[in-house]
């Protein structure tokens, strides 16, 4: 073999190698004597250099952590739902079925589906305030779902017994009907306000079931959900990123949505030993979670969330029962900003509020 071609390279010699690290020792073991030669100036001077290096380092590692920080429900670690614990009860609501809160006016509306059957309003503290009374003294009133603009602080009521939508002012005047514009009947059950101040009405009233979008006035955006076969669609909520959470409670489903009303994907059911059985009230909560009440299981379910992603399930709430933290056949549900949740407990006849700890 021809080897006056190849490059040969020869390792450092250890000699070499020993006298730098010898050199590098002896430089850290006089560092003491060199610091205390310094004047005072100097020792000024290098304390401020210091100082300084330390905020420009601070600041460095600011600045990516703004250009490049992750939603807190996207961050490693954080991937396990813990439930929110009771907190407590309000109490003698006849068959409380829809819930709604209004944090900037300190209200909460709970519908009574028994008795008085008009919506009981209450503070957020569950000190009782009033009612709203149907315009009407019809005998078949059943007030069902409950919803309010965050913009206007306007309600408004879905009632079951006389096929219409109530609307009142944030004193509690009765303002007027809601009815899509050009439809004489329909049988609004579920209802939802957008932060644009959208209507998302479920219509439950004919053979086909679907979702109405509207305008206050009753102008008719669009519909969805007449090709899914939905069956008493009970709970409507919308997040973030305007995408729609329906429950399809007769057929045990829950449904996602795009903004536009296209179809996204289903939940999963759950754990596979407790299956989601009727899903009625749906809401969104701090961070992207879904909670939807499982009437017949007597639980309330969260789902982890992301925008442009189908909710994953995470963790349950509550267990059947009368005691605290019981429940008997839930209903409604609301969320705050404040990481209240707000069920309706519908056979124990209260209102019951959780808190995310």
């Amino acid at each position: 073999m021809d080897t006056e071609n190849i490059d040969v390279v020869t390792p450092a010699e250890p000699e070499e190698e020993t006298k730098r690290r010898k050199g590098f020792l002896a430089w850290l073991r006089d560092l003491p004597a060199r610091l205390r030669a310094l004047t005072q100036r100097q020792r000024l001077i290098a304390a401020i250099a210091a100082v300084g290096a330390a905020l420009l380092i601070a600041l460095s590692i600011l600045a990516w952590y703004l250009i490049f920080r992750q939603p807190i429900s996207e961050l490693p670690g954080l991937n396990v739902t813990v439930p929110p614990t009771y907190s407590y009860s309000v109490s003698g609501i006849s068959r409380p079925l829809g819930v709604a809160v209004d944090e900037t006016n300190n209200r909460m509306y709970v519908t009574q589906s028994d008795g008085a059957r008009t919506v009981k309003v209450f503070d957020l503290e569950g000190n009782a305030l009033g009612q709203l009374k149907a315009p009407s003294a019809h005998a078949l009133h059943s007030p069902a779902y409950v919803a309010v603009s965050r913009s206007t602080g306007n309600v408004f009521v879905t009632d079951r017994g006389t096929n219409q939508v109530y609307v009142y002012d944030k004193t509690g005047r009765y303002l007027r009907l809601l009815k899509p514009k050009g439809e004489k009947l329909w049988g609004p059950l579920a209802i939802a306000i957008g932060s644009d101040d959208e209507i998302y009405v479920s219509d439950a009233g004919g053979k086909v079931h679907f979702v109405w979008v509207l305008e206050a006035d009753g102008t008719v955006i669009r519909t969805f959900g007449r090709a899914d076969g939905l069956a008493f669609p009970n709970g409507i909520a919308l997040r973030d990123d305007g995408s729609i959470v329906l429950s399809d409670s007769n057929n045990g489903r829950i449904f996602v949505y795009g903004a536009d009303g296209s179809m996204m994907g289903a939940i999963a059911r759950g754990e596979a030993d407790a299956p989601i059985g009727m899903p009625r009230g749906v809401a969104v909560g701090a961070g992207g979670r879904v909670y939807v009440v499982d009437t017949s299981n007597d639980v309330v379910r969260i789902y982890r969330s992301g925008a442009g992603k189908i909710p994953e399930y995470a963790a349950s709430f509550g267990e059947m029962g009368s005691q605290e933290g019981q429940f008997l056949f839930p209903n409604g549900i609301a969320s705050d900003d404040h990481g209240h949740i707000y069920v309706t407990d519908s056979e124990n006849n209260r209102l019951q509020v959780w808190t995310n700890r």
